[in-house]
């Protein structure tokens, strides 16, 4: 397989098996359809698709010579891809992981958006860590840079999360960059166990509706 294909595999591979892991754990605790479980397989599956078709175009080229400038962009869309589904996942499943839990605020939030201001609300009733809504804010500017404005930056700016740090350039197109797409959606997938965490913690009990 090319090695920068394998390269990018190894981490859709990755982003799925962090999924698969946290649903089992949620399997295990509450149950098989659980909207926590279902959330966390729609998202390996995003995962797990992407991977399928990285790794079906890898082992067609040759491992060692250089992608061309259309191999590479078909490499480019799918981890872009990838990234807005996933994104679109959590952003869908944010009501059914609240339920009818949080201020009827919180609720319209969640349902209605817009998502950026979900965040602000989550964080102040303490269901989504300081860190969690700052990669999930960043990375909705990601996606709708991708979507609306073809995938240039509309701004400068950087956001670190625990060891990684990601930089956008304004006027700069944000796929340029190889592997980052892949990197957002990971993190934001381990950001998604860590808030049905913080929801359990803050409102465990609670009927969820």
């Amino acid at each position: 397989m090319h090695v920068r294909l394998a390269a990018i595999s190894k981490k859709l591979r990755h982003a799925q098996s962090i999924a698969d892991s946290c649903a089992v754990d949620v399997a295990k605790r509450f149950s098989s359809n659980h909207p926590y479980r279902i959330c966390l397989i729609r998202l390996s599956n995003k995962a797990r698709y992407a991977a399928e078709i990285i790794d079906f175009y890898g082992m067609h080229l040759p491992p060692d010579r250089d992608l061309a400038s259309d191999q590479t962009e078909r490499v480019v869309e799918t981890e872009k891809w990838f990234f807005i589904g996933t994104l679109s996942v959590i952003e869908y499943s944010m009501p059914l992981l609240i339920g009818s839990r949080g201020s009827q605020k919180l609720k319209a939030d969640a349902c209605n958006g817009p998502f950026s201001s979900f965040l602000v609300r989550a964080e102040s009733e303490g269901v989504i860590d300081p860190n969690e809504k700052s990669l999930l804010e960043f990375s909705s500017r990601v996606r709708n840079d991708l979507i609306h404005r073809n995938g240039v930056s509309r701004i400068s700016a950087t956001m670190a999360f625990n060891d990684i740090s990601f930089d956008l350039v304004k006027g700069e197109m944000i796929e340029g960059h190889w592997g980052m797409l892949s990197d957002l959606a990971t993190l934001a997938i381990y950001s998604t166990a860590v808030i049905i965490e913080d929801i359990e913690e803050h409102w465990g009990g609670k009927d969820r509706g």
